[in-house]
């Protein structure tokens, strides 16, 4: 069986799906390298439990650029068919690892954001020159694609993977409570809970623009409509947040229920909400919504996003509104609110596009075929 190495400057806990399809693959024996501590960031690391097909490569800063230890020498003594790095220009050592295997003629291809806006200025035209290295592309988003194509990159190695999270085990949850017991669930969270309830998971941080989130509620309760927020996560904007709601005077309208780990918990809060809302980006929140069945709504400027956004389809599994434009955000809401649409139904609509193409086993036949088509 053919090796594949995946190189990436650390693997996050969200990977577990991906990762751990790919070390069942059949088709090609995959191996990972990177940083086991996510180069002591703040993100969770996925724990590979000293499985064989693990290198750790060690990762310290100088500035804005990142090296890795062990990783040439790795690449020097050890051959494998083909590599799929996670490569920025900034990743030094990775940036090597790339021009190293080039040298050996191996097939080398990036899994990226690519670039995400259709703009030609000096930013594209500079990752438009460092591109130009791979022989092929795994992107999260068909924007991407598009741009790149635009940009003169040959289409056929462009592949579109889209972004998973820890489907199988999200599937396993999604039917684990009625209706009736999801809201009895939601009733412990809130005094009114017969109110719509609206949650936002994820970092508090100042680009996801929560502010708006609480001017939304404040807007509605001057015109005696009523919803409740749930702020699932922890981040530098709490406080802030926690002040401003009491100055609008719709903190009693809103739990900061704090960080979440544990999935069924997860599943709890997402699938006993309305919808869920993002007015900045979205990223694998809309995953995550969307896999417990519940609709998202977030903004429709593909510039300002994130690539998973794409998994919103317009009034059908949640809405897109106008970018920076909080008129079109209320009455996107209050449109869909007043629609009632039976809450079991929209739970379909919102499975049917991570059961298409926002899992784990899409990824792992996109990244099969691509590492097939580089082979021949």
């Amino acid at each position: 069986m053919k090796k594949v190495l995946i190189i990436y400057p650390g693997f996050p806990h969200y990977r577990k799906g991906i990762i751990e399809r790919l070390l069942k693959s059949k088709k090609y024996e995959y191996y990972f390298m990177g940083d086991d501590k996510m180069m002591k960031t703040s993100i969770k690391e996925y724990d590979f439990k000293d499985n064989p097909r693990f290198f750790n490569a060690k990762a310290f800063k100088i500035g804005s650029l990142i090296f890795h230890k062990n990783m040439l020498s790795h690449l020097l003594n050890n051959k494998y068919d083909a590599y799929i790095f996670h490569s920025s220009p900034y990743w030094v050592t990775i940036l090597l690892s790339v021009f190293l295997i080039k040298i050996k003629g191996k097939p080398v291809i990036n899994w990226t954001h690519g670039i995400l806006e259709n703009k030609k200025n000096l930013k594209s035209t500079f990752y438009k020159m460092f591109y130009h290295l791979f022989d092929g592309f795994l992107l999260y988003g068909s924007y991407a694609k598009k741009n790149m194509t635009d940009l003169g990159f040959n289409k056929n190695y462009l592949r579109v993977i889209y972004n998973s999270l820890d489907y199988e085990k999200q599937k396993i949850y999604r039917e684990k409570l009625t209706r009736e017991e999801l809201n009895v669930f939601k009733a412990n969270l809130f005094e009114k809970s017969e109110n719509p309830q609206i949650i936002f998971i994820g970092r508090l941080t100042k680009q996801k623009k929560l502010k708006v989130v609480i001017d939304l509620i404040s807007y509605l309760k001057k015109r005696n409509i009523y919803i409740n927020v749930l702020f699932v996560g922890d981040g530098q904007e709490k406080e802030i947040l926690i002040a401003y709601a009491k100055k609008h005077n719709v903190y009693r309208n809103i739990c900061f229920y704090g960080a979440c780990y544990d999935e069924f918990e997860i599943y709890k809060l997402l699938a006993s909400s309305t919808c869920c809302i993002s007015p900045g980006e979205v990223g694998l929140t809309a995953i995550h919504a969307l896999n417990y069945g519940t609709p998202v709504i977030s903004h429709n400027d593909p510039n300002n996003q994130m690539p998973e956004f794409e998994a919103i389809i317009n009034n059908y599994n949640g809405v897109l509104f106008e970018y920076n434009n909080f008129e079109s955000l209320t009455n996107s809401l209050q449109n869909w609110l007043l629609k009632n649409l039976d809450r079991e139904n929209v739970k379909y609509r919102c499975y049917e596009v991570i059961d298409d193409k926002f899992n784990p086993n899409y990824q792992n036949n996109v990244i099969n075929n691509l590492v097939d088509d580089l082979l021949k």
